[in-house]
Parts: C-alpha cells; sequence; structure tokens
C-alpha cells in the first residue's frame, strides 16, 4: 500500500473519533500531510567511517552504507520506500549509471587534511551494479535495505602531525573510529558535511576533560537517535505520556521504562543478551500500538502497567543497541560511548514529554481532555505503529513462504 492512500484510509479510519469543527479538520490535515512521512520511518542506524593509520603514514578507510541509497544520493532517512523500490525494480543499466555518478562525487568530495597538506587517495573500492547483484543473491529481507561499503586508501604527506576527515554531506551525521600509529584510537560524531577534530597522528591517552568532551558528544548522538531519527521510540514516550493527566503515575511509568531500556542496552552491548533486529523492530512496533490502543479503553492506571512497560522498555533497549553496535567503537572507548548515548537518548525522551506538555498538557484537567485529545492522538499512534508492524514483519513472512 501506498503512504498517500495509507494516510487516507487513517483519515476514514479516525474521522468519527476527532470530534466536531477545527479539531476535526486540523487533525484531518495533519494525518494526510505527516503520516505518509511517518509512515515510511526506518529504523535509525549510524554511518561510521573507520580508518586505520599505520606507521609509515599509509592509511586505509572503509565506510558502511546502503547502496540504493547512496546511488540515489541520500541517507537511508532519507529515502522513502518508493524511491528505492522504484530503484531496485527498473533496468539495471539506470542503476549502474546512478552508482557510478554517485561514486564520482564521492571521490570528489572526500578530504582527508593534515597540518602539512591534504592526503593523497591512491585506492579506491566503490559500489557498483556487481556488488547491488551480490547482495540481492543474498536474498536478505527487507531487500530494498542493501548493506554495503566503500573503501579507501591513501598516504599522508610526510611531516604529518594532525589529520582530519570530510566526507560528502549526503551520506549525513557519521562517527569517525580511527586507529592510531600508537595503538590509541579516537572516535567522534561528526555533523554531515564537517570536518573531524584534528587529531594527533600520535595521540596520547585522554585526560579527564578529553573524557567529558567525548561523553558530551555522545549525549548529542543519543539525542539525536530520539529527535528527530527516532520516531517510533517518540510515539510510545507519547502514548506514555497521553495516558495520565497527572504527573506522578508518568514519573512512575517513564522511570520503569528508563530502567529497563538502559538495562537491556549495556547488557546486549557487553554480548551478554542479543536479539536480531527482524524481531526486536516489529516488537517495538507492537509495543506502540498496544501502548496507544490501551490508552483508548482504560482510563485506570492497573499495577501490571508498569510491568508491561518495563517488559516493552527491555525490547526498545534492544533496538537501541541494535543502532549504537553499528557505531564500532574501540574497547577502551565503549564506556564513555555509551554512557553518553544513553544519556542523550534520556535527554530526548524529556524533550518529547515536555514539548507535549507544552502543546496539551495545559488542558489534561478539562472534563474534554480525554475525549478531544487523548482518544484521536492515541488512534492515530497505534494505526501508525500497527502499519510499521506489518511493514516489519510481512517480508519475513512473504521470504518464510516462498
Amino acid at each position: 500500500m501506498s503512504n498517500c492512500r495509507f494516510a487516507r484510509y487513517a483519515v476514514n479510519f479516525l474521522w468519527p473519533h476527532l470530534g466536531l469543527g477545527w479539531w476535526r479538520v486540523g487533525c484531518g490535515w495533519a494525518v494526510a500531510l505527516l503520516l505518509p512521512g511517518l509512515a515510511a520511518a526506518h529504523p535509525a542506524q549510524f554511518t561510521t567511517l573507520q580508518v586505520k593509520v599505520g606507521a609509515d603514514g599509509h592509511f586505509e578507510a572503509n565506510l558502511n552504507i546502503d547502496i540504493l541509497s547512496f546511488a540515489l544520493g541520500q541517507t537511508s532517512l532519507q529515502s522513502s520506500n518508493e524511491d528505492l523500490e522504484a530503484l531496485l525494480a527498473g533496468p539495471r543499466p539506470a542503476l549502474a549509471e546512478q552508482l557510478a555518478n554517485a561514486g564520482d562525487h564521492f571521490r570528489h568530495e572526500v578530504v582527508v587534511r593534515t597540518d602539512a597538506g591534504n592526503a593523497t587517495l591512491t585506492t579506491w573500492n566503490l559500489p557498483g551494479l556487481a556488488d547491488a547483484e551480490a547482495v540481492l543473491a543474498r536474498n536478505l529481507q527487507p531487500r530494498i535495505l542493501m548493506p554495503g561499503e566503500i573503501t579507501f586508501a591513501g598516504t599522508l604527506p610526510a611531516g604529518a602531525h594532525t589529520l582530519a576527515i570530510r566526507l560528502p554531506f549526503v551520506l549525513g551525521d557519521t562517527v569517525h573510529v580511527l586507529e592510531l600509529p600508537d595503538g590509541n584510537s579516537h572516535d567522534e560524531p561528526v555533523a554531515a558535511g564537517d570536518y573531524s577534530s584534528k587529531v594527533s597522528i600520535a595521540l596520547q591517552a585522554p585526560g579527564r576533560w578529553d573524557r567529558l568532551a567525548e561523553v558530551a558528544k555522545y549525549i548529542t548522538v543519543g539525542f539525536h537517535h530520539i529527535i528527530p531519527e527516532g520516531t517510533d521510540h517518540i510515539l510510545f514516550v507519547l502514548g506514555l505520556f497521553l495516558f495520565s493527566a497527572r504527573f506522578g503515575p508518568l514519573l512512575w511509568q517513564v522511570s520503569a521504562f528508563t530502567v529497563a531500556h538502559s538495562l537491556t542496552l549495556g547488557l546486549a552491548m557487553y554480548g551478554v543478551v542479543r536479539l536480531p533486529a527482524a524481531i526486536t523492530e516489529p516488537l517495538i512496533a507492537a509495543s506502540i500500538v498496544f501502548v496507544a490502543v490501551e490508552n483508548i479503553f482504560t482510563t485506570e492506571l492497573k499495577p501490571w502497567r508498569y510491568a508491561v512497560v518495563f517488559g516493552f522498555g527491555l525490547v526498545h533497549g534492544l533496538g537501541f543497541a541494535s543502532a549504537f553496535a553499528s557505531v564500532g567503537l574501540a574497547r577502551q572507548n565503549f564506556l564513555t560511548g555509551l554512557i553518553g548515548f544513553n544519556l542523550g537518548v534520556e535527554g530526548g525522551q524529556l524533550a518529547v514529554i515536555a514539548g507535549a506538555f507544552l502543546a496539551v498538557g495545559w488542558f489534561r484537567h478539562r472534563p474534554w481532555y480525554r475525549r478531544g485529545i487523548v482518544i484521536p492522538a492515541s488512534s492515530l499512534i497505534a494505526l501508525i505503529a500497527l502499519f510499521w508492524t506489518v511493514q516489519r514483519i510481512l517480508p519475513a513472512l512473504i521470504h518464510a513462504m516462498s
């Protein structure tokens, strides 16, 4: 089903629940305009550049990408399912041409800068049609997500003491992980199109303030994973917010969710527990459906609600771990990045709650609050999450039946 058709069905389904007057009209337009983008949401992952620098100045770089998004000149979050499917279903020469053009753009945009001048890039391995066909042969599900990689190598100028790297803007925000000649490593999030920090090629052991700066950078990464990238997590937190008009129950629910996802995030990142994304992503979507539907049909906070929210928090933590694992941090920097990322996630969740309160929280004691806000908003959240659940389960079912 196309996203526009899904939006039209959503309006028809929600129409009887939306009350009268401006609220009905406003919600109708909101669904029609916003739902196509929400329905196409992908689980957020990080693009990571890994660079190994040798004592002789030679370096090798590896970058994980989505092949089809790369061909479109977009990040995986920007690419719609329709655009990806159209490119995949189109003639192979057209795909080959777009990959070649994307490769040329990449070569011209990458810069490895040192204090002694730019490095010479001598070796390139960019994805082409053969790489796309190889991924298709693996019969991955869903087929529109096609993981690939770019590798390049070169030599730093003689006398270079610092190193900074810029990737093309179209790749979006990335995480740079550098292995340095002295055995130390450096990693940092880098905004789209920006240079990474100047890193000493003979990096000394980081001090206290360096560690704090690293934590601050990963707080930003965690925050961005919720706002704007974590649409599914935003909807879950909004579902918690809508359930109760009082701060006490909301605080207890958010606390249960936070403790649970922090627990599984840490355990998963240290390899204690693992669950494939093909399982966690549909479960995350289903948890949003459950919370939203309960908001519609329940007015009293039952004790088991906390246990349910805690259980869903465990699943969401595995989803966070799946995204954070793609960063590929060195072991000595792992705890620093994990703490910062988790703090950023909490900051993002608090920002969602604060935004919801500023938007509708002033009316939470009005007699029409539940009929006019809670039920329509929860219905919309449930419908979006139900679409995601089917969208994430269906490819695996089709693959199992084929």
